[in-house]
């Protein structure tokens, strides 16, 4: 089968998670609410009048969640950026998913930082921050932007997810839990391209462009398992082996060269109430002119003393790639081990 068709630590809980108390019952409760609104990767930015978004504290915002990706094959930023003075902020503006407010308040001693879960709409998530002076304001959203961007992220694969619940694909999520013992959202459009001991390749193939997954286990014998180099080692051996291009003897594999983009990795404690180790990067076809951007999640199962690593990639010439590959992590996220002796 060809690879595929060619196509033209955190301050978070040191001060913000105060998260939800004192925000009243009714502002919090969920039923009866409206779907939020907003592209992927969407932040709507209020601060107390426009003019402080070509300055100092718009200059913060956009240095960080305006950033680009480094770990994409060209220039995207973590987050688009929507921005409005509080007077403003009202009507259709309170319906967005996500929310930063940055609010100078000269009443108060010393910065505050909250966030509150589906106030108007859902799923939503608004984060302020006020502080007596820009300094101060400046300084905490510098402090607790990491915990800030955790929060926002997992509101988006919260939105994904959503809505692929009510759109999923029946006989690929009963072949992944047959045949590799994971309990996964898998959305409409995707089917099993190939499967073998241990390993499946799941593909969703559209007009301009391709989603991918590959999920493949090993026994677990020692914590090297988890490390960088024996993850992306273990990853080439697998795509050589499974994925090929369209080229005789073309293969894919991951893009190491430093000059380019070297695969980046980091812990992750919270994948679905496993640890796993997150590995981005980018791919290559040996022997080919194709490649793109992939993410990779490694965990250990250990009722059934394995390690089972979930892998997806994309591939979509001349376009941009952060969507769709939110869209898989999302995906990704949604994994649960099952009973296999069931």
């Amino acid at each position: 089968m060809l690879f595929m068709r060619r196509l033209k630590q955190l301050n978070l809980f040191a001060i913000i998670l105060f998260v939800f108390i004192g925000v009243s019952c009714e502002r919090t409760k969920k039923f009866g609410k409206e779907s939020s609104i907003g592209k992927t990767n969407e932040i709507l930015v209020v601060t107390n009048n426009a003019d402080q978004w070509d300055g100092a504290i718009g200059n913060a915002v956009k240095e960080t969640f305006g950033a680009d990706i480094q770990t994409l094959p060209q220039a995207e930023p973590k987050y688009n950026l929507l921005h409005i003075g509080m007077s403003r902020f009202k009507d259709v503006y309170l319906k967005n998913r996500n929310i930063l407010i940055l609010r100078i308040n000269r009443d108060i001693s010393e910065p505050v930082v909250e966030s509150r879960r589906d106030v108007w709409n859902t799923p939503q998530i608004v984060v302020e921050i006020q502080a007596p002076t820009q300094t101060d304001l400046i300084r905490a959203f510098d402090e607790n932007q990491e915990g800030i961007q955790l929060l926002f992220s997992k509101n988006e694969r919260t939105r994904i997810l959503l809505t692929y619940k009510r759109l999923q694909e029946p006989d690929v999520v009963k072949a992944v839990e047959k045949h590799m013992g994971i309990k996964m959202l898998i959305p409409q459009g995707f089917y099993v391209a190939k499967e073998d001991t241990n390993f499946i390749w799941l593909r969703r193939v559209a007009t301009a462009f391709n989603q991918e997954i590959i999920i493949y286990t090993q026994p677990y014998y020692s914590e090297k398992q988890l490390s960088p180099n024996y993850i992306i080692q273990e990853r080439d051996s697998i795509t050589k082996k499974y994925i090929p291009g369209e080229m005789e003897g073309s293969f894919m594999m991951t893009e190491r060269r430093k000059n380019l983009i070297p695969p980046v990795s980091k812990n992750v404690k919270d994948f679905n109430n496993h640890y796993a180790v997150e590995t981005r990067g980018l791919w290559k076809v040996f022997n080919d002119f194709m490649g793109g951007p992939f993410l990779n999640y490694t965990v250990i199962d250990e009722k059934h003393n394995r390690v089972v690593t979930i892998d997806g990639f994309v591939y979509a010439p001349n376009k941009n790639k952060r969507d769709y590959l939110k869209q898989l992590e999302a995906v990704m996220y949604s994994m649960e081990f099952i009973d296999m002796k069931k």
